[in-house]
């Protein structure tokens, strides 16, 4: 109980800096090592306070997005759905193999 307080307590406060323009998260789209594309979400700090302008400008250099607050937590969503493998057939059980 104490740690999950310890959390709502640490993501209140992060809003709250982040709401004063010092803090902002931006996803940011990179290329790793393998050619792959991944979406990498950064913590920037200012220790001035800055305006939401600016942070827009500053996260258009880097080719970066402003994570809304509805996005901070969880996994990184897609716009593709997943598509389940199909299941491999189950092989027959050896006493019927050979009764037909």
């Amino acid at each position: 109980m104490i740690s999950l307080l310890r959390c709502e307590a640490t993501r209140t406060s992060l809003n709250r800096i982040s709401e004063a323009g010092h803090l902002r998260w931006i996803r940011e789209h990179l290329t790793v090592e393998d050619n792959t594309m991944r979406w990498v979400t950064r913590t920037y700090w200012s220790r001035t306070r800055r305006s939401a302008a600016w942070w827009e400008e500053f996260a258009r250099q880097r080719n970066g997005r402003i994570v809304p607050g509805d996005l901070r937590p969880g996994l990184a969503r897609t716009d593709e759905p997943e598509v389940p493998e199909a299941p491999e057939p189950e092989p027959e059980p050896r006493c019927l193999q050979g009764a037909r």
